[in-house]
């Protein structure tokens, strides 16, 4: 059972993924893409593009520098974000659409199965990868779990450093009217997360508390999620709202 992403049902250009979109800011000819070395999703594409074979030209975009709001970028992808792939001057964004995309666009062998069955664990897989909240993950404490030394450091004060930014940002531009104007029409758009009595409300509660369900860091090596009598109950608890999502009919398999 898979979840898809916040913005693939908004009817808003800006927050849709766009896929082989004309784009005349973009590089005209060969393929492109504009990525960061340490991004997750970046990494997924660059080695899809490695598997195919295909030849592409490197567009680092500096996100420590927050070169992802340069306009230059901004205009090729206007979610502000990487990876964003582009062909002959047509733009493709959010990372599984890429994939997806890519795998049955660019030369080179198929790396999606034939069978039906097969493709459908495959998407299983995908489905779960990406529902992985990493910025939890990576900023978070998880009880019984001890990440390594460098990562402690890196991460101490980092998230609590963009809460404050973010908190100027909103007292420097909180009562711009264009913004103002600009978050109700989204607001028109995106469905909310909870009224009516309900507890979860339209497409963007299960992916959201599949997310949150996440909160231990799973071994590749043995097989064993870290999971403790503190973390347990609140896997139990997403795991019912996530199912009643589905059974409410909030959420769609892939």
């Amino acid at each position: 059972m898979g979840t898809q992403s916040l913005y693939v049902d908004v009817d808003d250009d800006v927050l849709r993924p766009r896929t082989d979109t004309p784009c005349a800011d973009a590089p005209q000819q060969g393929i492109h893409l504009f990525h960061y070395p340490k991004s997750l999703c970046s990494q997924k594409v660059r080695q899809l593009l490695d598997e195919k074979g295909v030849a592409w030209t490197s567009h680092v975009v500096q996100l420590p520098l927050e070169a992802q709001y340069e306009p230059a970028y901004v205009r090729i992808n206007p979610r502000c974000v990487v990876p964003t792939l582009v062909r002959d001057g047509k733009v493709t964004t959010d990372s599984m659409n890429i994939l997806r995309f890519a795998d049955a666009a660019l030369p080179g062998p198929a790396l999606t199965p034939a069978s039906a069955s097969a493709r459908a664990c495959v998407d299983r897989f995908l489905a779960s990868a990406d529902g992985l909240f990493l910025e939890v993950l990576t900023y978070g404490e998880i009880p019984g779990v001890r990440k390594p030394l460098l990562m402690r450091r890196a991460a101490k004060g980092t998230h609590a450093e963009k809460l404050a930014r973010l908190d100027a940002k909103l007292r420097e531009h909180g009562d711009d009217p264009r913004l103002r104007a600009a978050y109700a029409r989204l607001g028109e758009r995106v469905p909310a997360l909870a009224g009516g009595g309900m507890l979860l409300r339209k497409p963007l509660s299960a992916p959201l508390l599949s997310r949150l369900g996440i909160t231990g860091i799973f071994s590749p090596f043995t097989g064993e999620a870290h999971v403790n009598d503190r973390t347990r109950p609140w896997l139990h608890l997403f795991s019912a709202a996530h199912e009643l999502a589905h059974q409410k009919g909030f959420a769609r398999e892939d």
